[in-house]
């Protein structure tokens, strides 16, 4: 049997995190008031916040339930609060920005960009970036 046999309807949902979350299910929640119903979908694939909508909706049957969890205010809300300084954030980012070293400098003439680039080349330090070249060069 080829795996798209009996594929007849697919639902694809993109991430977003806390947000994307929140904007699918009001989605589907608007959809389905007006009459089209995407949990009848027989695949249902998601990225990050859409693999998380997707395994709610398959597996919670209340979607009004899910809709409504994503109204409560945060401080009245059950879901973990994390702490985030952003003035603290900012002095580390200027440090590493300042620090002078060859990746910093490709950084700040914006040769390099992304978090992601970042955080492999600063994390612990510039030296991270070589243990993790050196890492993946031996495998």
């Amino acid at each position: 049997m080829n795996a798209r046999e009996g594929v007849t309807r697919a639902l694809v949902l993109g991430g977003g995190g806390v947000t994307g979350a929140a904007w699918e299910l009001g989605v589907l929640v608007g959809l389905r008031d007006e009459g089209l119903d995407l949990r009848d979908a027989n695949l249902v694939v998601g990225t990050s916040a859409g693999s998380v909508v997707g395994a709610q909706i398959t597996t919670v049957a209340d979607l009004d339930s899910l809709f409504s969890a994503q109204l409560i205010p945060a401080e009245q809300s059950s879901e973990r609060s994390v702490d985030f300084d952003p003035a603290a954030m900012e002095t580390k980012f200027r440090a590493v920005i300042s620090a002078g070293s060859v990746n910093a400098r490709a950084i700040r003439g914006g040769k390099l960009r992304g978090s992601g680039h970042l955080a492999a080349c600063h994390h612990r330090g510039p030296s991270l970036y070589g243990w993790r070249h050196a890492f993946w060069n031996q495998r």
